[in-house]
């Protein structure tokens, strides 16, 4: 796991509990840590931040996730007819998305 990844906030794994990133987390993190990793993205973890799916896709109002497949989230490309994008496997990869489109933070709720 690669601290330049990471924002204080994100949800990750330290040892196998839950952990919302702070920053002595980060400093941990950047001075070779192994304790850390991150969460598989699974729909569960979409569910609990709130994105509800139709079938295809998962929306939360704001966003569209895209499709998921072989358990990997992609985003939707331009082209609505070509919809495999970038994946999006862990979870802090989905609030640092969210957070750049948005500029809020996604709320999680276990």
């Amino acid at each position: 796991m690669k601290v330049e990844q990471l924002r204080i906030g994100n949800l990750v794994k330290r040892l196998n509990d839950l952990k919302k990133i702070n920053l002595s987390d980060l400093e941990c993190i950047s001075e070779g840590s192994k304790i850390y990793s991150g969460i598989q993205l699974t729909k569960d973890y979409l569910k609990s931040f709130g994105f509800e799916s139709d079938g295809i896709e998962w929306w939360d109002g704001v966003i569209c996730l895209g499709i998921y497949k072989d358990g990997i989230y992609y985003m939707p490309t331009e082209d609505i007819s070509y919809r495999i994008g970038n994946e999006i496997k862990y979870v802090h990869q989905l609030q640092n998305l969210y957070y750049s489109i948005t500029g809020s933070e996604l709320q999680y709720v276990a």
